[in-house]
């Protein structure tokens, strides 16, 4: 797999995801599935664009430690 589309978040920006929980969704060429957050922390942003095709390895959000970071 060398790509991806990006579907969209499955949390609000601001929220709290532990870490394992889902997190976004994407679509690949076999199966659609979900992203779990790597750690735990706030969901800070959502920079990809829903629909739109990235490579494995793009940013697609990024959490932070606390809230307001």
């Amino acid at each position: 797999m060398e790509e991806a589309k990006f579907l969209g978040a499955l949390r609000d920006v601001g929220e709290r995801v532990e870490k394992g929980e889902p997190l976004l969704e994407i679509e690949t060429e076999k199966a659609q599935v979900t992203v779990d957050a790597p750690v735990s922390g706030y969901l800070r942003a959502v920079v990809a664009e829903a629909g739109r095709t990235y490579p494995v390895g793009a940013l697609l959000a990024y959490l932070t430690d606390g809230p307001d970071e």
